[in-house]
């Protein structure tokens, strides 16, 4: 199985972050290609596999800024820091 195969599964919740560690530990070449596909964000796929955000560049989850204020609007959104929406509403 290849890196791309194992992500599709963990997001697609047909394999637990546990077992998605397991595989990738021991083998290097497969560990690669993770880098190259994600650089730095395994950790954040198996966090948004649990259900929870990724965690930005401010070292905190990423945030859903929905332009119409109405947070089930699903088609009209920007992934902001937290630091930017924080920002931006300090603005309104």
């Amino acid at each position: 199985m290849n890196a791309e195969d194992l992500i599709k599964k963990i997001l697609a919740g047909e394999l637990e972050p546990q077992e998605f560690a397991r595989l990738v530990q021991g083998n290097s070449s497969l560990r690669a290609e993770l880098d190259n596909l994600i650089p730095e964000n395994v950790a954040n796929s198996i966090r948004m596999a649990k259900g929870l955000a990724p965690i930005g560049s401010d070292d905190a989850p990423l945030h859903l800024h929905h332009w119409k204020d109405v947070a089930d609007d699903m088609h009209d959104y920007t992934i902001l820091t937290r630091t930017m929406h924080l920002l931006m509403h300090k603005g309104k």
